[in-house]
């Protein structure tokens, strides 16, 4: 395997007892580096090693022979190293590395640059993913270019399992009590976010299409809406007429009323819109439950 090897910087090299290493003349920053308690990375443009603190060096856990002038990818035991020869830099996949495009970038402006990423990690005998949280800023030092990553494992932030327990119905989230809450009541508690009340394109719709159907039901009047509700239910007109007391030619009469104001033009097209009233009221329902009140 193929390692870069940064240009040479003065003799020797700072350390401390916690682990953190810096080559030559960049010791100055040691006090800096070990003063972060994420994982503190220095690297050159080609995201090669060229110091650590003490945390990263928990994460890294190899000696400084394995780590220094080594790139990121070939340190991190990045789980596509195995399939590029020329290491860590050498793949098609090297090309939408995060950490990577986050280095180049942060090099060539004078932003800090941030990403929130799925970090996979080989371990040997299995893959370890971290949830971090990459910033990557620019320095120069002694008229060098380099790049100061920082790693955070945002994992204990999220407090997110790998399965959430949904209902299937009402959609609420079970906790770790066994309690049943609200999706944004559950992702307040553990993420912090608030949700602004909207609607999608497809809410939106069916609201327009209940409101429509509901503009033509108020023009019936109140014996015409009794015999819309029986005949949706499948009664027939002499039933209707027992059921109200009136002639079954009066209910005729009705019956073509009601379709007439409901745009339809049989019995069966008006059950199939009572069916489609039903459950466009009910989708709207369960989505006035389940919004969260303004603040």
């Amino acid at each position: 395997m193929a390692f870069l090897v940064s240009p040479p910087l003065a003799p020797g090299r700072a350390t401390t007892t916690d682990g953190a290493e810096l080559l030559g003349d960049l010791a100055s920053l040691l006090p800096v580096l070990n003063a972060i308690p994420g994982y503190a990375l220095l690297v050159d443009e080609e995201v090669s090693i060229l110091g650590y603190n003490s945390a990263a060096a928990r994460l890294l856990g190899a000696g400084r022979q394995e780590i220094l002038r080594h790139r990121g990818g070939e340190v991190l035991h990045c789980v596509r190293i195995q399939d590029l020869p020329a290491g860590c830099g050498g793949g098609k996949f090297c090309r939408d590395c995060i950490i990577r495009s986050a280095v180049k970038g942060a090099a060539a402006g004078t932003r800090c640059v941030r990403r929130r990423f799925r970090l996979e990690l080989d371990t040997g005998n299995a893959t370890k993913a971290l949830y971090v949280l990459l910033s990557a800023a620019a320095l120069t030092h002694q008229g060098r270019r380099l790049v100061l990553l920082i790693l955070e494992d945002v994992a204990e932030l999220l407090q997110l399992g790998c399965l959430v327990p949904i209902c299937n119905d009402c959609k609420r989230v079970r906790n770790e009590h066994q309690d049943w809450n609200e999706v944004e009541a559950y992702l307040k508690l553990r993420m912090d976010l608030s949700f602004e009340s909207s609607c999608c394109p497809e809410c939106a719709a069916m609201r327009a299409e209940l409101t429509e159907l509901r503009q033509r039901a108020a023009k019936l009047t109140p014996r015409e809406r009794q015999v819309f509700e029986l005949v949706t239910q499948g009664r027939l007109n002499k039933q209707i007429a027992a059921a109200l007391g009136a002639a079954e030619k009066t209910v005729k009469i009705h019956r073509g009323r009601v379709m007439a104001k409901m745009g339809v033009r049989s019995v069966a097209e008006l059950a199939r819109l009572a069916t489609r009233m039903r459950l466009l009221a009910r989708h709207q329902a369960g989505r006035a439950e389940s919004t969260p009140p303004a603040s």
